[in-house]
């Protein structure tokens, strides 16, 4: 079944349906269950006390297409803490992503609240499309939360607010922490690679049961 019918599969199944009033979530991908992965105990106490001021910081992710899905919270707090340690000058280069021209655009549901998501090309310049719910969080394909936490932590987001700093009438949450770096609680180590080292590794894993209970078969 192809992406696009997916979405509009999603929103009229029943199983899917079901999903929702139990409060389990489908991937916006590919359509396979999210499992959570939340942050263990000892990686908490690691990072401080909580991971900036969220206590329990969650991520789901997919374990067919390795797709993640963020709450708004934890996602704010891991572009706080990665925009917390970029260089302090702006650097005159930071990743970005070729646009895929060619690709079809396809509108996915979000899997909260199954409304149809925005799709953001990150910080303007990233060339990282997110689809991104106001209401509820931001999915992630396969290796795009690494690729977001490295362009930030590169500095691409005092990059592209210098870029875009005359066409803007009223400041994002994001310019305002980059704006007020002094706010920042900035805790020991790098929480957010801490925290997204963790998912990627449960993701690998997921991925080797999957691909060895197919093998099994």
């Amino acid at each position: 079944m192809e992406t696009g019918q997916l979405s509009a599969h999603a929103a009229e199944c029943e199983e899917h349906a079901e999903d929702a009033r139990s409060g389990a979530l489908r991937c916006p991908g590919c359509g396979d269950r999210l499992e959570l992965w939340a942050l263990c105990p000892s990686l908490a106490a690691d990072a401080g006390i909580g991971y900036r001021g969220i206590i329990d910081p969650r991520i789901q992710g997919c374990r067919c297409c390795g797709g993640s899905w963020v709450d708004q919270a934890t996602f704010d707090a891991l572009i706080a803490e990665a925009s917390s340690r970029a260089p302090s000058d702006s650097p005159r280069r930071v990743p970005q992503r070729p646009m895929a021209m060619d690709v079809e655009v396809v509108y996915r549901r979000c899997p909260c609240c199954t409304q149809l998501m925005n799709r953001r090309n990150f910080a303007w310049i990233s060339g990282i499309i997110l689809d991104q719910c106001p209401s509820c969080g931001t999915f992630f394909d396969a290796g795009e939360l690494e690729g977001v936490i490295q362009f930030v932590r590169a500095g691409g987001m005092a990059v592209a607010q210098a870029k875009h700093r005359g066409h803007r009438s009223h400041p994002s949450p994001l310019a305002a922490i980059l704006d007020e770096p002094r706010q920042l609680a900035v805790g020991r180590g790098a929480p957010e690679l801490m925290l997204l080292v963790g998912f990627l590794r449960w993701i690998v894993e997921r991925l080797r049961e999957r691909d060895s209970g197919s093998t099994a078969r």
